[in-house]
């Protein structure tokens, strides 16, 4: 992909990714893209208009620009409309090659025939709102860090739980819970802790602190849309990228509608605890210890199946 685009000798940036984006960028991208939506993202007639006021908006291009070089198109080239249209769908197309990727699917369940379609892009890893202020900034919520990589496999067994509840019943409840669930008072600083980079986790821990999501979730319940937005949307990504990570123990959804697992989530918190007494002590892991160890188990599980099935057949 081109890193930048040149106009009458002003060069603009091709954004990479949904990290390339300035935070209001990327409220606003996304915005546009979802409309009121918080997480769907529906392929409708209107993409090629969301996907022109993208690249104005990044670019900075007003209507009477565009207007001037269509008209120095016409003035100058036999099929002059053409020549603009094409040469505007080629920059707008790399300005927002960032938030789209295409995809090939069958065009029906009964039918062999594939179309080519879009879907929006997961790649925002890095956390746009790192602490949330109540009023007053009497109260601090801390978020995990980018790429969720400190929360522990509880808190993963919670959040994902969360986000799959609000994506089987689109009830806002599950949403702020999630939300409530990742963002967390900070711990009672210390020169022991801030030696320790807070071990690693500047939030007081979930487990055995669940009954205080509620209160939080009706805090997060005030954020604006498009705030709560962008935050679910950073942790689909990288929910999205873990399960990428994990494929041998994870099964990638075909959609948003059946996202999910098939052993559920408390399951796997037990079989990696042995039982309910070593809980506390698995819970608190860090979520990629327990599921390298999971994809472990489960390489080693197929490895024993392929023994066995050779051994049948000499």
């Amino acid at each position: 992909m081109q890193d930048s685009i040149t106009i009458n000798d002003t060069s603009y940036q091709v954004p990479q990714n949904w990290d390339d984006l300035t935070v209001e960028q990327q409220l606003t991208c996304y915005q546009i893209i979802m409309q009121d939506s918080l997480l769907e993202f529906t392929l409708d007639e209107a993409l090629p208009y969301k996907r022109l006021a993208i690249a104005k908006y990044l670019m900075g291009l007003e209507e009477d620009f565009l207007e001037r070089w269509e008209k120095d198109c016409i003035e100058t080239e036999g099929e002059g409309k053409t020549i603009f249209l094409a040469e505007l769908n080629t920059i707008v197309e790399a300005m927002t090659a960032f938030a789209f990727q295409e995809v090939a699917r069958p065009t029906s369940d009964e039918s062999t025939e594939i179309a080519t379609t879009y879907e929006l892009t997961m790649t925002l890893s890095r956390c746009p709102f790192p602490r949330l202020e109540g009023p007053k900034k009497k109260t601090k919520l801390f978020a995990p860090k980018d790429e969720l990589s400190n929360i522990t496999l509880y808190e993963l067994t919670m959040s994902f739980t969360a986000f799959e509840q609000y994506l089987e019943t689109k009830d806002e409840h599950y949403l702020h819970r999630l939300l409530a669930i990742l963002y967390r008072p900070g711990k009672k600083p210390s020169k022991a802790l801030k030696a320790s980079g807070y071990h690693g986790d500047r939030r007081l821990a979930l487990l055995h602190h669940e009954s205080t999501i509620d209160v939080r979730a009706q805090l997060c319940a005030q954020l604006p849309k498009n705030v709560k937005q962008l935050i679910v949307f950073w942790f689909a990504s990288c929910r999205h990228q873990i399960i990428k990570g994990y494929a041998n123990i994870f099964q990638e959804p075909d959609s948003t509608e059946n996202a999910g697992n098939d052993y559920g989530w408390a399951t796997l918190l037990l079989e990696l605890s042995g039982g309910l007494p070593n809980l506390k002590v698995v819970g608190n892991q860090l979520y990629s210890t327990g599921l390298t160890y999971l994809s472990y188990l489960e390489d080693k599980r197929k490895l024993q199946e392929l023994e066995m099935a050779k051994r049948k057949v000499s």
